[in-house]
């Protein structure tokens, strides 16, 4: 993850995976870290979870697991 941000820093990253793989991705933008990892709800399938990193390398997680777009 630290690479594809590194190397792609100026544009936008779309990474496609599961549930679990997903949990532990924001785990890492989290504040708590991993501590919570099991505690956190399950991702629903095809939402949307998204991460806003500055040019700073500050993180903020604008979106997790919104599903929002499945009553369109």
């Amino acid at each position: 993850l630290d690479i594809i941000t590194k190397n792609h820093a100026a544009g936008n990253i779309l990474i496609v995976t599961h549930g679990v793989t997903l949990k532990a991705l924001m785990s890492q933008f989290s504040p708590e870290g991993f501590i919570e990892f099991w505690k956190k709800p399950v991702v629903e399938q095809a939402s949307i979870s998204k991460i806003v990193i500055s040019p700073e390398g500050s993180s903020e997680i604008a979106l997790y697991g919104d599903t929002k777009h499945f009553s369109v």
